[in-house]
């Protein structure tokens, strides 16, 4: 395993954020399973946290849409 964040990691993460956001609108009624929901969102949040702290990707809403994410590799990096 590499250190190193692909576009596929990022890509996967966008992705996430994409399902949870339709998944979110009809969460469960069952207490265990909108408790595993909330879990698995706060370990969406982790990983999008060192997606964006790296910087090589960025993540940008899809025009039109503020609930779906699209990822795009970071030119301004190296300037910072």
């Amino acid at each position: 395993m590499s250190n190193r964040i692909s576009q596929y990691d990022a890509q996967m993460v966008a992705d996430w954020f994409n399902g949870s956001n339709l998944v979110h609108s009809s969460i469960a009624d069952n207490k265990q399973i909108k408790e595993l929901f909330e879990q698995s969102e706060k370990l969406r949040q982790k990983a999008h946290k060192i997606i964006v702290d790296d910087a090589t990707w960025k993540f940008e809403f899809k025009r039109g849409n503020q609930r779906k994410l699209k990822v795009k590799y970071n030119y301004e990096k190296g300037e910072k």
